[in-house]
């Protein structure tokens, strides 16, 4: 009986003892460089949407895409070269062209639009990439 009250006294304080805090420069770099190669992978998928493509496929990929933007806003937010404003516009950007595909449009009709929206994306990443770094 001693022995179980011991372990729920010492429990909480090992729990206290693994606590991480914040991560270092290095691991926070490493993390944001992760995202932004699963934000370059999310947008070559998006890329390859055409006109023989479902709407679905379209809604999927923007979905990746935009779960990807969020984890590469998020880990920038811990690494100090990280300028992620050109990158946040042409995020913006794509997702007001893809919101406002009219329901009348095919996907071959507003890929022009969705294509120069995601060059502008591709360019932003690839600039933040090269501010970090990353290799």
């Amino acid at each position: 009986m001693k022995q179980v009250i011991w372990l729920g006294l010492a429990l909480p304080l090992l729990l206290l003892g693994c606590d991480q805090g914040p991560p270092s420069a290095q691991e926070a770099e490493a993390e944001l460089c992760t995202n932004l190669v699963r934000l370059e992978t999310s947008l070559i998928e998006l890329s390859q949407i055409n006109a023989g493509s479902q709407v679905s496929e379209l809604r999927t990929a923007r979905e990746n895409v935009a779960n990807a933007y969020r984890d590469v806003q998020s880990s920038a937010e811990e690494v100090q070269e990280a300028r992620t404003e050109e990158l946040e516009a042409a995020y913006n950007e794509f997702d007001n062209t893809v919101d406002n595909i009219s329901g009348r449009e095919t996907i071959g009709e507003a890929a022009n639009d969705v294509t120069a929206s995601l060059a502008n994306i591709q360019s932003a990443r690839a600039q933040l990439d090269a501010d970090v770094n990353c290799m």
